[in-house]
């Protein structure tokens, strides 16, 4: 699968992470908070290696 193909994927998993990232917050739940920051960082690497992989050099 191309990363064109899964962006809308990377969207809707950046906006519920935000979602339980905000909840967290809220209710001043911080290991939550750092917890949902895990996937996150874990994604954009996913990201970045998809990118490279669609657009070789």
């Amino acid at each position: 699968m191309a990363y064109s193909d899964m962006t809308k994927y990377f969207i809707w998993c950046g906006v519920l992470q935000f979602v339980v990232i905000w909840n967290a917050v809220e209710h001043k739940a911080w290991d939550i908070v750092l917890l949902g920051l895990l996937p996150v960082i874990v994604g954009a690497f996913f990201i970045r290696e998809a990118r490279r992989c669609d657009d070789p050099k």
